[in-house]
């Protein structure tokens, strides 16, 4: 295949920093600025007299609490924020910046003593802390389903990125939208040239590459040294086959996916590919810098993990000639494609009840998000400045080349600050064409491929405190049994028997209370 730069989205030297930042908002970082805020924590606001908009009326002041991963938050009136401020219209932000551990420590205390801010944003720990559900349902936060409905930017959210901290069909909190499902099979696709076969479509098709490149010598090196997979494929073969992904609510019921028939037959495949060498001996017990050794020096072909890795590993690939593909729509014998999903959201924007008093005032704040939806926005937060981060040339985005600084300026001035904390939609996929390069096409087109099946966890912001008492325990339980199984150190009736074990050690009673918990907050 050839691997010319595409047109689309983003571009390669932007993929990494983007696709990386999913989880940016939660991770420690201390911040400064030239003003504080309380708590400790750092203000973008200054002295400075705020800018009037045109006529009389004066700007609504919006108070903002952000968890972001910047060293210096950007000052009050900087260049990006004034450009924010003048396309919205009628606004001025006034934001406190915190790490996102920070931040969510200040929560509880924030909400009881009744001092939220406007508008503030949490990380997706936190929408199943029961703190936070009490406050949703107490009524400190605004509902802003109607919205969501109803706002055309916002009615194509994907409902998995919602449904997992909906409050009895509610929403109380905009999120911060990331691709749904990540997962992908990243694999040598010039050994499947040489063997004579082209990008698996089916699950079959994936076994039997599995199979193949531990067998077929793909590396042609006339040794039985490859492995097939270096990662474990049993939870991407058993969603693939139409398992659950962890739960699924059902009939009434919560079942686990270890109890379904598409489990045992993804547990039977791993086993058959243990035993003829495709999963390398000591998977349960190897490092990530093992197996992903294995897969860059060459000993292994494929690599179960997400959109990412196609950039990440091509440009460290031992053997220069290594091509790699990534894909993860692949088709089971019933001819359906399922996919894992995950929580499909950095985080969500509260909107405090307390602070914004009315609902044309929520109206107002409510605006911001959605004009930062729009394209001439979604170009800023996912590309830059034109004609410092990009030029135009006949209506297609090229990334310029520099020293490093125009990134870093991204980074630290546009991507950290504002992107990651405020973007309710993910402007990776909203900007005007971009040329890029294969593998940065390849992770975006991953995720809108994955989209349409992805399959959620129905747990998913649900808490089971007979779980939180005797869940580890349980998960260690099955774990066990899923290995020893794989590496035939025990029979299909032993591994039964331990899945009874399972059940009657509290696994049955977790998921009842799930089911009952489904059935009275998502239902």
């Amino acid at each position: 295949m050839n691997q010319k730069p595409f047109t689309k989205l983003l571009s390669l030297s932007l993929a990494a920093c983007l696709l990386a930042g999913c989880s940016s908002t939660s991770s420690p970082s201390s911040t400064s600025s030239s003003s504080s805020a309380p708590d400790g924590g750092q203000s973008a606001s200054s002295s400075a007299e705020s800018p009037s908009p045109a006529g009389d009326e004066a700007p609504l002041v919006v108070t903002m609490y952000l968890g972001c991963s910047v060293v210096e938050f950007p000052p009050d009136g900087n260049e990006i924020e004034t450009m924010i401020e003048e396309y919205v219209g009628g606004v001025d932000f006034k934001i406190s910046a915190y790490s996102g551990t920070v931040l969510h420590e200040m929560m509880p205390t924030l909400i009881a003593s009744g001092d939220m801010p406007m508008v503030a944003n949490v990380g997706g720990s936190q929408l199943s802390k029961s703190y936070m559900i009490d406050a949703m349902r107490g009524g400190e936060f605004w509902d802003v389903t109607d919205y969501i409905n109803n706002i055309d930017n916002f009615k194509d959210i994907n409902p998995a990125a919602i449904s997992n901290y909906a409050i009895a069909g509610r929403i109380y909190g905009l999120p911060l939208e990331r691709g749904i499902s990540r997962d992908s099979v990243t694999y040598r696709y010039d050994w499947l040239q040489k063997l004579g076969l082209d990008d698996p479509k089916t699950v079959d098709e994936l076994i039997d590459m599995m199979k193949l490149f531990t067998t077929g010598d793909p590396d042609g090196n006339g040794a039985n040294d490859t492995y097939g997979t270096v990662t474990n494929p049993l939870g991407r073969i058993a969603v693939a086959l139409g398992a659950p992904n962890n739960w699924r609510y059902q009939d009434g019921q919560m079942i686990k996916a270890e109890l379904t028939e598409e489990y045992a037959k993804a547990l039977d495949i791993c086993r058959e590919l243990y035993a003829m060498g495709a999963i390398h001996p000591e998977f349960a017990i190897r490092e990530r810098a093992d197996y992903e050794g294995d897969f860059i020096e060459g000993r292994g072909g494929i690599y179960l993990n997400t959109s990412t890795d196609i950039t990440a590993f091509q440009n460290q690939m031992v053997q220069k000639e290594a091509v790699l593909h990534s894909s993860n729509i692949y088709t089971n014998a019933e001819g359906k494609i399922y996919t894992s999903a995950g929580r499909g959201n950095n985080g969500v924007l509260l909107f405090s009840k307390k602070a914004i008093p009315d609902q044309a005032t929520l109206d107002k704040v409510i605006n911001i998000f959605d004009r930062l939806a729009d394209e001439e926005m979604c170009n800023l937060l996912a590309l830059g400045i034109e004609g410092v981060n990009y030029q135009v040339v006949d209506g297609v985005a090229k990334m310029l080349e520099d020293d490093g600084s125009n990134g870093v300026y991204y980074t630290d001035k546009i991507y950290n600050p504002y992107t990651i904390p405020l973007a309710v939609r993910w402007p990776n996929l909203r900007t005007m064409p971009v040329e890029l390069a294969y593998g940065a096409q390849r992770n975006l087109e991953i995720i809108e491929e994955n989209a349409p099946y992805a399959v959620a966890d129905d747990s998913m912001g649900l808490i089971s405190e007979l779980y939180n008492d005797i869940g580890a325990e349980l998960d260690t339980l099955l774990s066990d049994a899923k290995t020893l199984y794989i590496m035939g150190e025990i029979d299909k009736n032993e591994y039964n028997n331990r899945l009874e074990q399972w059940r009657k050690q509290g696994g049955d009673d977790i998921a009842a209370e799930y089911a009952s918990l489904y059935a009275s907050e998502r239902m």
